[in-house]
């Protein structure tokens, strides 16, 4: 292992176990940008999976590394990220999955959980996996957790009300196979993103807060979308439907304009009814 832990001078790592070996410490560690193969394969490290949850030590620079085949049963967080300078990213976490274990009292869980005293943003990250919860309030992340410029492909398996995915969600694109008897995106707004998948609930969909804007929901859903945006945003009106009449959004504010599949496609369209194209 080289260097020191200081900020100019970082650990650099290009294993699981001396990451491990320095998680928690108010050091500064990179993983190392000039190896030749960039994965920890946790089959590899722990094949029957991880009952507790799986720190991430502030102050890492992940450098485009990709962690795969995460397994947990951790009762209420599969993993957490503690990042006192606000910013984190630039990782994958790809073909997890997490099935909490159901004996527990716990009526909230994040798979991220963020340790910071701020809202940590998990920025140019990719997330692809499943979640199994049979009991209990659910979160994806916590609200101390942002998802800017981030992918994720979620296939979310719940008996009980799904509640949020993150705080805010901008300039990201979401993929997403859920079963839930309700569902909410994200605590405050959506902002420049792109959801899609099959949502299978019969209740009101939540896609965005009124501070929400400028998303293209082109989202199969049982349920009606409940947009509350006052920046305009589109959805499939061929597979789902607005939870509010047009009078009612207009009365309100409320900038939720249907589309058909193709007019999705078409910048022309979407230009026409004050979507625009290209938000930063």
């Amino acid at each position: 292992m080289q260097g020191t832990g200081t900020k100019t001078d970082p650990y650099i790592v290009d294993n699981w176990s001396d990451y491990q070996a320095l998680s928690g410490s108010s050091i500064y560690i990179e993983w190392d940008n000039s190896a030749e193969c960039k994965i920890v394969d946790f089959n590899e490290i722990n094949p029957s999976g991880f009952d507790e949850t799986v720190n991430f030590s502030r102050y890492t620079t992940f450098n485009g590394w990709s962690f795969v085949n995460f397994f947990s049963t951790a009762k209420n967080n599969a993993i957490s990220i503690s990042d006192v300078s606000s910013t984190t990213g630039n990782f994958k976490f790809v073909n997890f999955y997490w099935q909490p274990d159901a004996n527990t009292s716990s009526t909230k869980y994040s798979f991220i959980k963020s340790s910071a005293t701020s809202s940590t943003v998990l920025k140019n990250c990719e997330f692809s996996g499943r979640i199994e919860i049979v009991t209990g309030k659910k979160n994806f992340s916590s609200d101390c957790v942002k998802l800017n410029e981030c992918s994720l492909n979620l296939v979310l398996n719940t008996t009980e009300n799904f509640t949020v995915f993150a705080n805010t969600i901008k300039n990201s694109d979401v993929i997403l196979d859920v079963s839930a008897p309700s569902l909410t995106l994200c605590e405050k707004e959506a902002i420049n993103s792109r959801f899609s998948g099959k949502i299978r609930s019969q209740n009101v969909v939540n896609v965005g807060t009124e501070n929400s804007g400028y998303n293209v929901y082109n989202l199969d859903s049982d349920g009606p979308l409940n947009y509350q945006g006052k920046g305009v945003s589109v959805y499939n009106s061929e597979i789902s439907a607005s939870s509010q009449t047009d009078e009612e959004m207009e009365e309100l504010g409320i900038k939720f304009e249907p589309c058909t599949a193709e007019e999705l496609k078409n910048t022309t369209y979407l230009q026409g009814v004050n979507f625009p194209i290209g938000v930063d």
